[in-house]
């Protein structure tokens, strides 16, 4: 174990690290080691486990000598509580690789995780600097676990831009997602007063500094859905007063045309009622009326929006003549 106060770093660089910021869930974090230990990793691939937890025991080290040492990953932890976007930043601090990919405690990954990155990083290395994976979704909030495949699409979108991130945010979380470490610091990390969505916020800065976001359509890991902090009502309502004050912020700053003003509210709106089908409790989750009205006020809001930004974009295309 490593008190993350006194690391040293060393000189071999890895390609790729895969951290894991951990908060007193020993039982998931054990399965999500499992995941990963059905892996290809190689030694290129290093992983760090980061846990906030400054008063816990020895436990979760004890389990990774007992049951996952041929993962040999390298435990730490922090001196003291940082938040949990503080430990996402911790984590890339203490991460040894050239690419990094967070994945949470809860999260988990499937067999084919480590050969799809390792194959993208040695394709696109040397000219792209954050690419993304498809991802399935665990929901584990009904009686019965259900997987919900991301849809095998050929025609899924490959470049994001800020114009797509204006619209709706494409990733669950950080999961399967890799990013050139050192330019992850070099635009400030993941800032904590954009909590709940600054892993939202972070990939528009990127876009606005860096550049686009590779989408690869390939399914490789599994994002949890139980009962957690995102279902507690005061965290949806974040979810959608920070993404209104996220979206006024790139037109603003115009990183997005002006015209784009004009799609603040009603994007947003559609994401608050996203939100709330998606963190909602068990209750709502079984009432079948209340789920087809949802859908179908989404599959409404979308075609506006689809409408909006065709107008929006002949304008746009009109004043560049």
């Amino acid at each position: 174990m490593k008190n993350t106060d006194s690391l040293q770093s060393n000189n071999a660089q890895k390609l790729l690290t895969i951290a894991i910021p951990t908060y007193k869930r020993k039982p998931l974090l054990a399965e999500t080691l499992s995941s990963l230990e059905k892996c290809n990793l190689n030694n290129n691939v290093e992983v760090i486990i980061v846990d906030n937890d400054h008063e816990g025991n020895n436990d979760i080290v004890e389990m990774i000598k007992e049951n996952f040492s041929t993962l040999n990953p390298a435990y730490y932890r922090n001196s003291h509580n940082i938040g949990m976007v503080g430990n996402w930043n911790q984590c890339m601090k203490l991460a040894e690789g050239k690419f990094i990919t967070i994945l949470h405690d809860d999260d988990l990954v499937k067999e084919n995780f480590i050969d799809e990155v390792m194959l993208q990083i040695e394709m696109n290395r040397s000219k792209e600097y954050l690419f993304a994976f498809r991802t399935s979704v665990l929901d584990q909030r009904i009686e019965q676990s259900n997987i919900k495949q991301t849809p095998d699409n050929s025609e899924f979108i490959s470049k994001i831009s800020v114009l797509d991130l204006f619209f709706t945010n494409f990733f669950h979380g950080t999961l399967g997602i890799i990013f050139d470490r050192e330019k992850a610091l070099a635009i400030g990390g993941f800032e904590e007063n954009w909590y709940p969505i600054s892993d939202y916020e972070f990939w528009c800065r990127w876009a606005c500094k860096i550049g686009t976001l590779t989408l690869i359509n390939k399914d490789i890991a599994l994002y949890r859905i139980a009962e957690n902090e995102s279902m507690k009502e005061v965290t949806r309502q974040l979810f959608t007063s920070q993404s209104l004050e996220l979206r006024r912020k790139l037109v603003l700053e115009k990183n997005v045309p002006a015209a784009f003003a004009k799609l603040v509210n009603l994007t947003t709106c559609v994401q608050k009622i996203q939100v709330e089908n998606y963190w909602s409790d068990k209750s709502y989750i079984k009432k079948i009326p209340g789920k087809i009205l949802v859908k179908t006020y989404l599959i409404l809001f979308q075609i506006i929006i689809k409408m909006t930004k065709a107008i929006l974009h002949k304008d746009l295309n009109h004043e560049r003549k």
